[in-house]
């Protein structure tokens, strides 16, 4: 046999296998995929775990390639089945291979940089394409801090924490989706205080002149009622009522008494 058919034979054979195992993966049913993307936009780099979830054990061993999340600087800390056991993988640009067998599971970590590049100060954003996710899909996004969401695409929701001072984006579709967080900007809480009492000052040439308060007897009137009080420099002074009478008698008296003395003269 020429080389050139030792060659096109041993071609052939490995394009036979890849196609097997590729009718081996596209066979075996993954139900859900779950991702998780811990990632602090500030620090510029966070964490990214996979949960692949199977119908069936997986009794044949079987090549399964994963498209990660695209960042920068990729690093893969662990894959393993179900029981934890370590699962043999290669990694090459964004697309992650396991060689996968004997387990129902597959969990994938990796570190990941960049994933949510700023637009401008305190607004990044991120493009997030599930599409290719197998089974049913669920993303959750954690960011510390307190932001503002808009997803452009398939859709999200989002939800705040403030007292563990965190925001969680949720996918739950395939999809095509563009996520911008942007700095919330909460009001400060208006305070209720009590008003002070208001003192008015009169101002004089010499300065400011002050009273001290002094105590105003209880009248027995509502609150907000006023009296009218005349100062006594402002009473007149005049002859009492009772003594008008007698008086205009004794007058009366002694003109007639001269009227009588002059005639008798």
């Amino acid at each position: 046999m020429s080389t050139d058919r030792v060659i096109k034979v041993f071609m052939l054979l490995t394009l036979l296998t890849g196609a097997a195992s590729a009718l081996v993966v596209s066979a075996q049913s993954i139900s859900s995929t779950y991702v998780v993307i811990s990632y602090d936009p500030l620090a510029g780099s966070g964490i990214v775990s996979y949960n692949l979830t199977f119908d069936n054990m997986l009794t044949t061993p079987v090549n399964l390639s994963l498209d990660l999340i695209a960042g920068e600087n990729i690093t893969v800390v662990n894959v393993t089945a179900s029981d934890g056991t370590p699962l043999p993988y290669s990694l090459s640009g964004n697309t992650l291979s396991i060689l996968v067998n004997g387990t129902t599971a597959v969990s994938v970590y990796y570190i990941v940089n960049n994933l949510m590049p700023e637009l401008v100060p305190g607004s990044y954003s991120m493009t997030l394409d599930s599409s290719r996710l197998y089974g049913n899909v669920n993303i959750v996004i954690r960011v510390p801090g307190l932001y503002n969401v808009t997803c452009i695409g398939s859709g999200c929701s989002f939800r705040i924490d403030t007292s563990s001072n965190t925001t969680e984006v949720l996918i739950n579709q395939k999809g095509l989706d563009v996520i911008t967080l942007t700095t919330l900007t909460t009001s400060t809480p208006q305070q209720t205080t009590t008003t002070p009492a208001i003192y008015t000052y009169t101002s004089q040439p010499t300065g400011l002149v002050t009273t001290t308060p002094t105590s105003t007897p209880q009248t027995g009137l509502p609150p907000g009622s006023t009296t009218s009080m005349t100062s006594p420099s402002q009473q007149g002074v005049g002859v009492p009522g009772q003594l008008i009478i007698p008086v205009a008698i004794i007058v009366v008296l002694i003109v007639v008494i001269l009227v009588l003395l002059l005639r008798w003269r």
